[in-house]
């Protein structure tokens, strides 16, 4: 090959490395080394082959997470980029992937492009806030509509059952609902979820009093809140027929006392029994006045026949 002719191509593929990364001095792009592997190949290298682009992947919010992908690639080649599905923003907040903008769209949390120029892609979520639902007292009861809701959007409850039954002597009795700590009307509730919030379902527990009596009318029974105080009662005596009553000598049970009527703190379920005896004292009156009676018509009938006797004697001896 003449040296002149030599130089001249040596000098055509320095002039391509020259320009290539000339292109890459605007940040957009970048040049390989346009040199073959074979020296002898060297002026039929084609010096674009050298060019990258880069891709920018961004976040709408901007800075809740690390998307993946971002970075230079060759001119021509496919550029694989991914998303989180969730991102989590402390205690009951999180950002969810809905779709792709900018030089791609896809609502899937991951895509492809190809790179024929400099690329920006960005990953568009929503926020969405927990609702938190709860009891007091805790795990009484399972009541739905817990979970993750838009930001924004209304939020239901299911209602409260009215009470919750534990054996057959106590239960929890529902008395409203507290969002955040606050009392708000209604059962359900609707909450509009521009945070996380937490509704409590609040219980009263009640204990069932038990009132047990043969005789005098029990008064009493029935439920009672927790830590209140219960008044029951008998009415003594209580007439028997034929001259017996019944009189209340006292309680058993959870109550000991002799008086009829009396009180009882409802801190458990609670049990009383009342005692009787029976009283013959109107039996014994009214035996008595029968004797008293009988005796007195027996003495009246003696008197009445020995005067009937004695006037035949006085007619014989005039």
């Amino acid at each position: 090959m003449p040296l002149e002719k030599c130089k001249w191509r040596l000098l055509s593929s320095l002039m391509c490395l020259f320009l290539a990364v000339s292109l890459s001095s605007n940040g957009s792009i970048t040049v390989a080394l346009a040199q073959p592997w074979y020296p002898w190949h060297y002026w039929y290298w084609p010096w674009w082959w050298g060019i990258r682009y880069y891709l920018t992947v961004d976040m709408n919010p901007p800075g809740i997470g690390d998307p993946t992908g971002a970075g230079w690639y060759y001119a021509g080649s496919s550029a694989s980029f991914n998303a989180p599905l969730t991102i989590s923003s402390g205690a009951g907040i999180q950002y969810v992937f809905t779709y792709w903008s900018g030089d791609y769209s896809g609502t899937s949390s991951s895509g492809a492009i190809t790179m024929t120029g400099p690329k920006t892609v960005t990953a568009n979520y929503k926020i969405q806030y927990y609702l938190t639902l709860a009891t007091n007292p805790q795990s009484i009861a399972a009541i739905t509509g817990e979970g993750w809701y838009d930001g924004g959007a209304t939020a239901a409850t299911a209602a409260a059952p009215s009470s919750i039954p534990v054996g057959t002597a106590k239960q929890h009795v529902f008395t409203g609902w507290l969002l955040d700590g606050s009392r708000v009307t209604g059962n359900p509730i609707s909450v509009v979820m521009n945070t996380p919030h937490t509704a409590t379902a609040e219980y009263k527990t009640q204990y069932y009093l038990k009132v047990v009596s043969r005789h005098g009318d029990p008064q009493g029974e029935g439920w009672y809140d927790s830590g209140s105080t219960a008044t029951f009662s008998v009415t003594s005596p209580i007439q028997g027929g034929m001259g017996i009553q019944y009189v209340f000598e006292r309680w058993e049970g959870d109550s000991s006392t002799t008086e009829p009527t009396a009180t009882i703190v409802m801190d458990s379920a609670r049990v009383v029994n009342a005692v009787w005896k029976v009283d013959y004292t109107q039996l014994y009156i009214i035996i008595a006045i029968l004797v008293a009676v009988a005796f007195l018509m027996g003495v009246a009938v003696t008197l009445a026949l020995r005067k009937m006797k004695k006037k035949p004697e006085e007619a014989e001896h005039p």
